[in-house]
């Protein structure tokens, strides 16, 4: 099958993957924002911004050279080089990812001084960061898949499995009584669930 109809083959999944968001994330914002409140979500958000931000400075641009070089060596059969640069690729950031989570950790009493609205928030915090290495896997599996044309994975994964992930867990941990720091749990959890779909969708 040629590149071209084994993309347009899979065009429908973008339609069922944004329908999808767009109907069970938006019923679960309101949910979300009932549960844990106008504070919750913006330390959520506050949490999220400072995961971006280590994750654009430890990503490497090695997703970038993924997307770039994948179908490259696909064209040319360069298996060898092809499995090399997905092992290395993933290990790297797995390390970035360790890395930055530990750089946190050590750094808390700091960040804390720093910003006193943080104190008595240091489970969020921990909780927090551990998407700085889920996400920079989960973003590397997307590119890596997006340079196989594998579009179905990237859509189920991302869209569908990682949201549903994230609704079920969160309700049920609210139900068990946690609220901020029982979110950023659910939302590991979910990314952690994407992650082994892409993974297997790659392997």
């Amino acid at each position: 099958m040629s590149i071209a109809k084994k993309v347009a083959s899979q065009s429908g999944w973008f339609l069922v993957g944004n329908l999808y968001t767009l109907f069970v994330g938006f019923t679960f914002q309101i949910y979300l924002a009932r549960q844990i409140g106008a504070e919750g979500l913006g330390l959520f958000g506050l949490l999220q911004a400072g995961v971006g931000a280590l994750s654009g400075l430890l990503g490497l641009g090695i997703a970038h050279v993924m997307v770039r070089f994948i179908p490259e060596h696909v064209r040319k059969q360069e298996y060898a080089e092809l499995h090399a640069l997905v092992r290395r690729g993933f290990a790297l950031l797995a390390g970035a990812g360790l890395l930055g989570v530990l750089a946190v950790s050590l750094s808390l009493p700091l960040l804390v001084g720093r910003w006193p609205d943080l104190a008595g928030r240091e489970s969020e915090v921990l909780a927090g960061t551990l998407m700085l290495p889920l996400g920079l896997l989960l973003h590397a599996s997307t590119q890596a898949l997006r340079g196989f044309y594998d579009i179905r994975y990237v859509v189920i994964g991302g869209s569908i499995l990682q949201l549903t992930a994230k609704v079920l867990c969160s309700i049920i941990i609210f139900i068990l009584g946690f609220h901020v720091v029982g979110y950023l749990w659910a939302v590991n959890l979910s990314m952690a669930v994407a992650l082994v779909w892409m993974l297997f969708g790659i392997g």
